[in-house]
């Protein structure tokens, strides 16, 4: 029998494998077995796309011809859950479900022609006292199922005038939240946007529809915040290229910033073996990088000590070893630019405000009250969950009220009060069990929904003495911590990462349309009006006149 080099049997077999992979590949039976961790399976992946398209054509023809299509708007974002869990089986079943809702035409009738005919479910009748002739309504939720409308529209926003009768707006007031604004307040805003409150917390890096929402502050943290192990790795050699491109274009397009500073490096503490941070052993040297930061970055308003110290995963170390690190912060920080804020790190939640960690904390910088101070801004970070929503609504004023209490307490009464963390959900993410795995869905919200939380969310928090808002975020996060988690739902741009879409969500229109309203209104004007049980409404003054929101229960 005739033998071989072995050279030429490798060669052989390396042939043959790549023969019988080109023709797995290329064959049908390829398309049925992709694996299932990273995407659907190819072919029911072309199938969905193929019924998406039909879908979106027959909601468009619809659309067109006036016929209310908002009856499908369960069908979609189930469809968008289920292409967020990978099941590929679900997504054909609630497209082909929707495909036969739209062209068997069992919707709706038609819309409305006029904004002001369409009523909200459990509308309260309203008489709102007024000092102009006329006032313009503006419903602050766009009148649509999804964000993805909203591209064509010049404006998603039901817009309507009324006539004052006897000092007083006839208004019929729902869930959605109005907007009042009297004829003569309408002047030119000239309030600097320094002063706004509306902010966006995280950005991995700048996007220009930062601008066009309105944000004008952006809270740099986890991948653009400033880190001391990173600026200097080798104690004496700074490298500042973490940092350079995010702040400095930032700066550029003429938006504020907070930074948050993380204190650790290997150097000055040894390797981190789990748990958070601790008090820095080389004070000199970390207010030196804390100097050279500050005066390389002149433009940045605003430096954060930490975040969240009440956790053990932020913060391994003691109360008063945090006020330790925030007074050598605040003196070196202070040093380089008299004019830059100071930021305490954010509370997490409510509860942990009576824990532990905090209580101390108000004790100790009570004691110097006015001799030393450790920061100018108090943050603290607030979450909207549905599946407690009564009770997450019911904590947010006396959270705050809580806060000013001790603030004043400790000798803080005129510190500023931020939220750098806000936000809601659309959708259904996961609830995530202490283990980090997936226990059950959260109840589904809509866009229409989670665009009101955000107005809701926003006005309310400013009427109790917030000065600024970080929403979170711009551009949901994809697997935060768990697949389709809290935060993969909360942004306000679709990721596509998530379920192979993105769009701006109903709440970028709504944040946008707030941010246009309320800039040149000073938050410390809010007036918080008694209208009934069953109503939220609010006065603000925007450039000396009155600008009113209102909103049922």
């Amino acid at each position: 029998m005739k033998s071989y080099p072995k050279k030429t049997i490798l060669y052989a077999v390396v042939f043959f494998t790549l023969i019988f992979v080109i023709f797995y590949i290329t064959s049908p039976i390829y398309s049925l077995e992709r694996d299932r961790n990273g995407q659907v399976f190819q072919a029911a992946n072309s199938e969905i796309s193929q019924k998406k398209e039909q879908a979106h054509r027959l909601i468009k023809q619809k659309g067109l011809e006036g016929v209310d299509v908002s009856e499908t708007t369960s069908l979609l974002e189930q469809l968008r859950i289920a292409m967020k869990n990978g099941d590929k089986e679900e997504c054909l079943r609630l497209l082909d479900k929707s495909i036969i809702v739209l062209e068997k035409g069992e919707l709706a009738g038609r819309k409305q022609a006029e904004p002001a005919d369409i009523k909200q479910r459990d509308e309260i009748a309203v008489e709102l006292p007024v000092a102009s002739e006329k006032v313009d309504v503006t419903e602050l939720v766009p009148n649509l199922t999804s964000g993805k409308d909203a591209e064509k529209l010049t404006s998603a926003f039901k817009f309507y005038q009324l006539n004052v009768k006897n000092g007083k707006a006839s208004l019929s007031v729902g869930s959605v939240p109005l907007l009042i604004t009297e004829i003569a307040s309408k002047q030119e805003d000239r309030t600097d946007c320094k002063d706004s409150p509306f902010g966006i917390h995280d950005v991995d890096e700048f996007d220009e529809r930062l601008v066009d929402v309105g944000a004008c502050w952006i809270r740099h943290a986890g991948n653009t915040s400033l880190v001391w192990d990173s600026a200097e790795h080798e104690k004496g050699k700074f490298d500042w290229s973490r940092t350079d491109s995010a702040l400095i274009e930032t700066n550029r397009n003429n938006l504020y910033m907070v930074v948050n500073i993380k204190s650790f490096n290997h150097w000055d503490q040894g390797r981190k073996r789990g748990g958070g941070n601790k008090l820095v052993k080389d004070i000199d040297a970390y207010q030196t990088f804390l100097q050279k930061a500050v005066k390389r970055y002149p433009f940045v308003k605003a430096w954060q000590i930490g975040n969240e110290p009440n956790y053990q995963r932020s913060w391994a170390d003691t109360p008063e070893n945090y006020l330790t690190l925030m007074k050598v912060s605040y003196q070196a920080i202070k040093r380089a630019n008299p004019d830059a804020l100071v930021v305490i790190g954010g509370v997490s939640d409510p509860n942990a405000l009576s824990e532990g960690f905090w209580p101390e904390i108000f004790k100790q910088i009570g004691r110097g009250k006015e001799k030393e101070r450790y920061f100018d801004v108090f943050d603290a970070h607030w979450f909207l969950h549905q599946d407690k929503y009564k009770e997450d609504i019911a904590q947010l004023t006396p959270y705050i009220q809580n806060i000013r209490k001790k603030l004043n307490e400790a000798g803080y009464k005129d510190t500023p009060i931020w939220i750098t963390e806000m936000a809601s959900y659309s959708g259904s993410p996961v609830i995530m069990s202490r283990a980090r795995t997936r226990e059950k869905n959260r109840p589904q919200i809509s866009e229409i929904q989670h665009a009101g939380e955000l107005v809701k969310l926003y006005v309310h928090a400013l009427s109790l003495g917030v000065s600024k808002i970080f929403w979170v975020r711009l551009i949901e996060w994809n697997g935060y911590n768990i697949k389709n988690g809290y935060f993969d739902n909360t942004g306000l741009i679709n990721n596509p990462l998530n379920d192979g879409e993105s769009h701006k969500k109903l709440a970028y229109y709504s944040y946008k349309k707030l941010a246009e309203t309320l800039k040149g209104v000073n938050p410390k004007t809010i007036e918080v009006l008694n209208l009934g049980k069953q109503l939220h409404a609010y006065k603000l003054s925007k450039n000396g006149h009155p600008v009113y929101f209102i909103w049922a229960n």
